[in-house]
């Protein structure tokens, strides 16, 4: 088969990456979307198919009007209609982000030129302007957004238009699949009818495997896109209750150094925890990884609707036993008491006491941790994603 990758910023070259003839490199990103849709590319390359990946498009606007300009924007739609006519017809186009400059209507031109259109949806940001984390989320699991809710996240930058017409495009698409169940309730609950939830799989011959030369520290790692919605207040609150009983613990911050400074001045007892407390800024993600490789425990604590974190997948692959968070799809990959814990990072007692347990027993630790790579290593590699997919294909 010939198959397309659409997303709006690509890791790395991986197989032929198209740049619409403007010379550009495809961008230099490490979010999730790009990391699965890079691996999806190659592995799909492995299994002897021929892969192009279109990415990286020279556009840029104000971001004021974004809920305009990712649904159709000239200049893109220019682009990618070039790109059609210079190259020959696809079996399949795969999408994935494309709601930033790719935009949906890229999707409808799509159809036009393969057999099949198929999109996986990494987040919420087909239905919802921003994160999920409204207060009858958090409290009740209710995902559906109503127009109130869409005026408080968007307000002037509401287009009354664009779940309308995003759902409209999406109806030419032939496979709508989520990373994950609770993406698929989401999606679904605010009108996205979706054919298939298949969790994203980790190449198991690829990462680092061994832990390296380690200090006499305990670490906790936490790591990633850093802002409020990431939970690392609420790690600290838990952390802070159980500091006098692990003085010596060190938290391991991996992320933009300026938004760290900036979440940790903003936080009312960072003065006490300081010395618990490294910040690495950012990192190349074989770094990333072998930080995080050092650490005992890794932590995904967030705040608000977290479709499937790549970084559960990298810790468990590691060995890292994960406390993660109940909102979103870490429950269907960390097994809760066996592979770490699922915790309500609002409730900082028994965070605190999942924290404790982990950095109480080490070897309970270490089996954790053990049993997360085995459970990865049988339900979700990367093997088994790629079949999935050829298998819609």
């Amino acid at each position: 088969m010939r198959i397309l990758i659409l997303n709006d910023s690509f890791p790395e070259p991986v197989a032929h990456s198209v740049d619409s003839g403007t010379g550009r490199r495809p961008l230099n990103c490490n979010g999730g979307a790009e990391q699965i849709a890079a691996q999806l590319a190659e592995g799909y390359v492995k299994q002897g198919h021929e892969v192009d990946v279109l990415t990286g498009l020279p556009i840029s606007y104000n971001p004021r009007w974004r809920a305009y300009l990712s649904i159709w924007n000239p200049k893109a739609s220019k682009l990618i209609k070039r790109f059609f006519k210079e190259n020959r017809s696809f079996d399949i186009v795969h999408a994935h982000n494309v709601h930033q400059f790719l935009t949906y209507n890229s999707l409808r031109i799509a159809k036009k030129h393969a057999k099949k259109v198929v999109i996986t949806f990494h987040d919420v940001m087909s239905f919802s302007y921003g994160r999920l984390a409204t207060d009858k989320y958090l409290k009740n699991f209710d995902y559906k957004l109503s127009f109130i809710d869409h005026i408080k996240q968007a307000g002037i930058l509401w287009n009354p238009l664009r779940n309308f017409l995003i759902k409209r495009i999406l109806k030419k698409v032939d496979v709508k699949v989520a990373v994950s169940h609770a993406l698929k309730d989401a999606l679904e609950a605010n009108g996205i009818k979706i054919d298939h939830a298949i969790h994203n799989g980790i190449d198991t011959n690829r990462l680092l495997t061994e832990k390296l030369e380690s200090n006499s520290k305990q670490t906790i790692f936490f790591g990633g896109r850093l802002n409020r919605d990431k939970g690392l207040y609420q790690l600290l609150d838990a952390f802070r209750a159980i500091k006098n009983s692990h003085p010596n613990v060190e938290i391991i911050i991996a992320g933009n150094k300026s938004n760290a400074d900036n979440l940790l001045r903003e936080y009312k007892y960072s003065d006490e925890l300081r010395q618990n407390i490294v910040t690495t800024g950012l990192l190349k993600h074989a770094d990333f990884l072998s930080t995080m490789s050092l650490s005992d425990i890794c932590i995904a604590p967030s705040i608000c609707f977290d479709s499937f974190p790549t970084v559960n997948l990298e810790a468990m692959l590691l060995s890292k036993p994960v406390i993660a968070t109940h909102y979103g799809g870490s429950k269907e990959l960390v097994a809760d008491s066996q592979t770490g814990f699922i915790v309500d990072p609002f409730d900082t007692k028994s965070f605190a006491e999942k924290l404790d347990y982990l950095l109480s027993d080490r070897n309970r630790a270490i089996e954790m941790g053990k049993a997360g790579r085995k459970l990865i290593e049988e339900k979700f590699s990367l093997e088994k994603q790629i079949g999935e997919y050829l298998e819609i294909f």
